[in-house]
């Protein structure tokens, strides 16, 4: 089940026993008016651990960029044993804690060193002769992402299309690049390594070995940006797609901690958005009846 967005790439798993029924392509908007279904995966095999197995490998190859998905749910739930073994019941998920966010896990360096190459290739096939991008004298170059962390990616020119690439203060070669169609293909250390990859101003979007990460491109602090001491605001998002069923408060009002400011109706729930401190409303940019996509701002209080 997605959220809202462009589809910008989408790939689904081919092979014996394995069906796809898809009713969008890479490049389509998913609508936020319905609960929109990209896809449906059937896979079949002799016996149920053949077939989940297969079921395994079709869920890891799928790639989708750009709305989220319930794939990284449906793909604990196909890894976990009594799924296997068949032992599953309508309290399937909160019996075995499917519902609670998984341990956060290391970002690949094959997805750093990807985004690296992608930026790099991007800046040198530019038509601009003068557009050096983030190279440097003596062909070096610095590149800098957050994720849940900055990381840094030390690189360098090293003979005719080959870069080296220093990441988490570990060495690695990269040639044989392609990068094309929202795909990224290169040989990193002499392994073969392909992902789907979109480069948007600030942001990288990766679907790499099955998992989504988002790279973005630290910014210095502009000059009218606040400096310390400042008040602080709170940006109150929207956790999945939905729809705005009440407003409780206007712009410019003062609120309460813990004092209930709309309704959101998603997945045929209720979900109350409630001031996380004392403070003022400074915008409201949905009014009640508003569709909304996940992660959209809905609210924004400045703490008093």
């Amino acid at each position: 089940m997605p959220s809202g967005g462009r589809l910008e790439a989408f790939s689904v798993p081919e092979g014996a026993g394995v069906r796809n029924d898809t009713g969008f392509e890479a490049g389509d908007e998913i609508p936020l008016s319905y609960d929109a279904m990209l896809a449906k995966l059937i896979v079949y095999a002799p016996d149920r651990p053949a077939a989940v197995r297969r079921l395994r490998r079709a869920l890891a190859d799928y790639e989708i960029l750009g709305p989220s998905s319930n794939l990284p749910l449906l793909r604990r739930i196909a890894a976990h044993p009594a799924f296997e073994a068949g032992e599953t019941t309508t309290n399937f998920l909160d019996e075995h804690h499917l519902t609670e966010p998984p341990p956060a896990r290391p970002l690949p360096r094959e997805a750093l060193i990807l985004a690296a190459a992608a930026e790099l290739h991007d800046v040198t096939s530019s038509p601009d002769p003068f557009a050096a991008g983030p190279w440097r004298l003596l062909g070096a170059a610095t590149l800098r992402y957050l994720a849940t962390e900055e990381h840094r990616v030390q690189v360098e020119r090293a003979g005719e299309g080959r870069l080296r690439m220093v990441v988490d203060s570990e060495e690695s070669t990269v040639d044989d690049l392609y990068v094309g169609d929202d795909r990224i293909r290169a040989m990193i250390d002499d392994a073969p390594v392909e992902a789907a990859l979109v480069l948007e101003g600030e942001e990288v979007r990766i679907s790499l070995h099955g998992e989504t990460h988002t790279l973005r491109k630290p910014t210095p602090p502009s000059l009218d940006e606040s400096g310390p001491g400042t008040d602080a605001a709170a940006n109150l998002t929207a956790p999945m797609p939905g729809t705005v069923v009440k407003v409780l408060v206007e712009e410019g009002q003062e609120v309460e901690e813990g004092q209930l400011l709309l309704v959101l109706e998603a997945m045929k729930m209720e979900q109350p958005i409630h001031a996380p401190h004392a403070g003022t409303i400074n915008s409201l940019p949905f009014a009640e009846g508003s569709l909304v996509p996940g992660g959209a701002v809905l609210v924004e209080v400045q703490e008093s």
